[in-house]
């Protein structure tokens, strides 16, 4: 049996990274998309939802491939992300604007 492979993924304000680990710790793959903050006005700050989880699939894509490993051979993914976001959606689950961010003044 081969050693567990782990992906982490964290979707932040500014950048989404995303590591591949061995079992016992060892950086196999890493990879950072940056996420630009719109400020659509004084004070405001949003971020597309859409983008998070592109940044999210480019970002674990590339890690992976970096690792040099099998997309099958991981195990568990941790995700962590942003503080303090609203994003609203419809009755689908689908986003109806840009999240208003932790980083909001209004």
């Amino acid at each position: 049996m081969t050693s567990p492979i782990l992906l982490g993924i964290d979707v932040g304000t500014s950048s989404t990274k995303s590591l591949v680990l061995s079992s016992d710790g060892r950086v196999l793959g890493v990879a950072v998309k940056d996420t630009p903050v719109d400020t659509p006005r004084p004070g405001w700050a949003e971020q597309g939802p859409e983008a998070w989880v592109a940044a999210a699939l480019s970002t674990a894509r590339r890690a992976v491939d970096a690792a040099g490993v099998d997309a099958s051979a991981i195990h568990a993914v941790g995700l962590s992300g942003q503080m303090h976001g609203t994003v609203c959606v419809d009755s689908s689950g689908v986003p109806l604007r840009p999240a208003v961010i932790w980083a909001d003044q209004r």
